[in-house]
């Protein structure tokens, strides 16, 4: 989350001592072992001058750090610089590194200001940038910045540049910043995913310390209210947006994915109920409601006489149980819940934690994607596959938005012209399976996905090629889900329809490969729906094109789609 924003404010500054004429140097952490106050990718960018902006510690590398750069201004050449504690974890802790770790930090001179990257991180998508450190490398300093869709950079070889393409789209939307030996050079990382926005639906004055608590915090906070007068600058100078908009409107004016989380505090029954009832609309995985339990228990009842309402995203009363008094103290303990149910962590003491407070977890496990597009297309007369929607094939789109939504590996199972299919997947970080019996059950395609993941792929996401109104932000919300429950599988549900995209846990692959039949895995579906955790969806995702006429449907109603308002 810090990265996104830091990186900001470095390459602002960068270009601000640009314009004046002034060198400057850059130090990145590449590689953190054992445990570290700060990630790789965190960054320390010194003036020549020796001012800075960042930071690569706790505060105590900082003056080492900024000497170093002043040294690569003046001599014009990088540096990777190590630092390693020792196991006197007091020691360990003053010099800004946990007990028994190390840390190494990239220190190039820089002194042409970064127009792209500054440019995506106006964006919400995420890109990767791949730098070669190694001291002793040919082209060390040398960059690439990929997207899901391009690239730009050279690393002045054909084949390290596929290599690392390759390499940093299967990186895209993991937060998994590191060092990769690529072909023989180190080639560091840098994996930048949008911050996670935060949603306060009511802007009122307890609202405006919560704004800003979540704004510091890496958050990119949107206000929604009915009341423009609310809606000003000067209340909430933090936000990224705000937004005019009652609870029937909310889908119109504000694009909600499972990187959104909601907080709903209008002080106003009728006003947090309708909110709520738009918000259960959409794949946020976090809605947290402010009041007594009483009153949120009866909105949720009001609700449920329409239908099931979805209670494992509500958090209500709002905020962890640690004694608040005050809408700044509120803020705090509100935060801290959203930030426990991001990361999957129990909300505990550190004291109570046995592994080292900033290690990684084990978990996320790697989820990888399977797409089923090796059927023959009879209805429609035609390989739909390589029909274009919004400018590219069906296949294409579909794999293109399971990598953006982090899905790694993503296996493509090809069949009716498979050749001609796989053509329009070029430039992707897809693998290829070929189902020869493509006409028979789906079951045989699903089989051979499935075999061709590695051991450590810990849970698969299985879509449909042909259902083409499912989206990146859909499939990010899935796994999303799937990192904050023990459940086996994560099953998209439309209505009363329950259909893919669906997530399987490891633990179902073997029944999941001793099934045989049309759909995907419909029997393990059913045998654990009891366990499973339902993601609900807009009916019309549940479209999939068979023949001429879906096809011209998906058409006319994607043409129709208006653009977010501003």
């Amino acid at each position: 989350m810090k990265q996104w924003h830091e990186t900001r404010e470095v390459l602002d500054r960068l270009a601000e001592l640009a314009r004046e004429g002034k060198r400057a140097a850059l130090a990145t952490v590449v590689r953190v072992r054992g445990s570290a106050y700060r990630h790789e990718g965190a960054k320390l960018l010194v003036g020549e001058d020796g001012s800075t902006t960042g930071n690569v510690s706790g505060g105590c590398l900082e003056q080492d750090v900024r000497e170093v750069a002043l040294q690569v201004i003046r001599s014009g050449k990088a540096e990777l610089r190590n630092y390693c504690s020792s196991a006197d974890e007091i020691e360990a802790w003053d010099l800004g590194v946990g007990c028994e770790g190390e840390v190494e930090v990239f220190v190039e001179p820089v002194s042409e200001p970064r127009p792209r990257e500054r440019e995506l991180l106006d964006r919400r998508e995420p890109f990767v940038v791949a730098t070669i450190v190694g001291m002793r490398d040919a082209g060390c300093g040398m960059r690439l910045i990929m997207t899901a869709d391009d690239s730009a950079g050279d690393l002045e070889s054909t084949e390290l540049n596929g290599a690392v393409t390759t390499q940093a789209r299967a990186l895209l939307g993991t937060e998994q910043s590191g060092l990769h030996e690529i072909a023989g050079r180190s080639v560091f990382f840098d994996v930048f995913c949008p911050p996670p926005q935060l949603v306060l639906l009511g802007a009122g004055e307890d609202a405006r310390p919560l704004a800003r608590l979540a704004a510091d915090v890496g958050f990119r906070v949107v206000v929604v209210d009915r009341r423009p007068g609310y809606l000003t600058n000067e209340r909430f100078p933090t936000a990224a947006r705000l937004v005019e908009s009652d609870g029937a409107e909310l889908a119109e004016r504000l694009s909600l994915d499972g990187a959104s989380y909601a907080v709903v505090m209008t002080h106003n029954f009728a006003d947090d109920q309708a909110y709520l009832r738009a918000l259960l609309r959409t794949p946020v995985p976090y809605i947290g409601m402010l009041g007594p339990r009483q009153r949120t228990e009866r909105i949720v009842r009001n609700l449920s006489a329409a239908g099931a309402v979805d209670e494992g995203r509500l958090y209500g009363p709002v905020g962890l149980d640690i004694g608040t008094d005050g809408a700044e103290q509120v803020a705090l303990a509100v935060i801290a819940e959203v930030l426990a149910v991001r990361s999957g962590r129990p909300a505990d003491s550190l004291r109570e934690r046995k592994a080292p407070i900033h290690a990684r977890p084990t978990e996320p496990t790697r989820i990888a994607g399977v797409i089923l597009a090796a059927g023959a297309s009879r209805r429609m007369g035609k390989n739909k596959m390589l029909l274009e929607l919004e400018g590219e094939a069906v296949v294409r789109r579909a794999a293109r938005r399971a990598l953006a939504a982090g899905l790694s590996p993503v296996v493509v199972v090809l069949g009716h012209e498979a050749t001609r299919a796989q053509a329009e997947l070029a430039g992707l970080a897809c693998e290829f399976v070929v189902n020869p019996a493509f006409t028979g059950p789906t079951s045989g395609s699903l089989h051979g996905g499935l075999e061709r993941l590695d051991p450590e792929i810990g849970a698969a996401v299985v879509m449909l090629a042909d259902m083409v109104l499912v989206t990146e932000q859909m499939l990010a919300a899935i796994v999303a889900a799937s990192r904050g429950t023990d459940a086996p599988l994560v099953v998209s549900r439309y209505g009363d329809v329950t259909a893919p995209p669906l997530l399987f846990r490891r633990g179902l692959f073997a029944e999941l490969l001793a099934w045989t039949g049309e759909g995907c895995g419909k029997t393990v579906v059913q045998r654990h729906r009891d366990e499973a955790l339902f993601m609900d969806w807009p009916a019309e995702a549940l479209m999939d094109v068979d023949t001429p006429e879906d096809f011209a449907a998906a058409v006319a109603l994607t043409r129709s789609r208006s653009p977010e308002r501003p």
